[in-house]
């Protein structure tokens, strides 16, 4: 009960910054930079997981709980568009304990516990960004998701992340300024 009641407060304490800053949106793609800041750690049952203000926190089963960002960005229709990304900086970012896992319910009705694994997922290097395009509200978008800890958990994180998403010039766009 209790990490049910920490997700729901994860997720309802997101306050707005301004971590995005968008440097280029045309026809032919979009560019972001994404502000890390310093990592504060939180604990849960003897384990560590990071928190960054201005970002969610990402409980995907068997593996850590880790800090992430979304950015849903429209794309024309049939494309697959290119992703391309830069770290750059490195601030430290030692956890002061062994990192949590996705905890997952066991049993059963009322008998339900919360139960952290035992085993330890693999360190991937290199996923600071993930694209992934689907439909949403009638049209196709680019979910690309930005992972600080993606590159794996060395103690350093970047400071910045600047990310490119291009796809063949579509006719059709208009800049959101314009009449």
């Amino acid at each position: 009960m209790n990490l049910l009641l920490l997700a729901v407060f994860l997720l309802s304490n997101r306050e707005q910054h301004d971590i995005v800053t968008y440097n280029y949106s045309g026809n032919d793609g979009c560019s972001f930079t994404v502000s890390v800041g310093h990592p504060s750690f939180r604990s849960y049952e003897d384990r560590w997981y990071p928190v960054i203000q201005g970002m969610g926190v990402s409980f995907e089963q068997d593996e850590y709980v880790l800090p992430s960002l979304t950015c849903y960005i429209p794309i024309p229709p049939g494309c697959e568009p290119n992703l391309s990304f830069v770290p750059s900086g490195s601030q430290a970012a030692e956890p002061p304990g062994p990192l949590l896992i996705t905890p997952v319910m066991t049993g059963e009705g009322l008998d339900t516990e919360w139960e952290i694994p035992s085993i330890i997922p693999p360190v991937e290097s290199g996923g600071y960004v993930e694209l992934r395009t689907l439909r949403m509200l009638g049209t196709t978008v680019a979910a690309v998701t930005v992972n600080p800890f993606g590159g794996g958990i060395t103690g350093n994180i970047p400071d910045k992340i600047s990310v490119r998403l291009t796809w063949p010039p579509a006719d059709g766009g208009r800049l959101i300024d314009s009449p």
